[in-house]
């Protein structure tokens, strides 16, 4: 296998923790504000789990070790992505699509999973020397 294949493997399944860490995170969210089993979080819930999954995604990142800012927003996209597809095969057969992309609040989750890289400094490798402006 190649890097770039393993780059991807890596990129998946950290998408993939991602989108299990949301979970758990969400579920533990639901425990603390009491909200009914039947319920997502309020939308304030949704912008304190936003935090989280932005977080998360930012350490995701620098274990991926980004080569430029824009390679690390797009790992960040790429999982928000993962993330969406993730909660659609799951709300769809279980037709609860409409409650939970009901809330606004959700929005923001993956707003902070595409941009929680953002704030990655690129690690220089020896094929992606550092610029020095003279």
């Amino acid at each position: 296998m190649t890097s770039a294949a393993v780059n991807k493997i890596m990129l998946i399944g950290l998408g993939l923790v991602l989108v299990v860490i949301f979970f758990i995170a969400t579920f533990a969210l639901s425990l603390i504000l009491g909200v009914p089993d039947t319920d997502p979080p309020p939308a304030h819930g949704f912008l304190i789990l936003a935090v989280i999954m932005g977080l998360c995604s930012f350490f995701a990142s620098r274990f991926m070790k980004p080569a430029n800012r824009k390679q690390a927003v797009t790992h960040g996209v790429v999982w928000a992505v993962i993330a969406v597809v993730v909660i659609l095969g799951i709300a769809i057969p279980n037709q609860t699509t409409a409650k939970f992309f009901g809330n606004w609040g959700v929005y923001f989750v993956f707003v902070g999973i595409a941009l929680g890289p953002a704030f990655v400094k690129a690690k220089p490798s020896p094929s992606n020397p550092p610029v020095i402006n003279q």
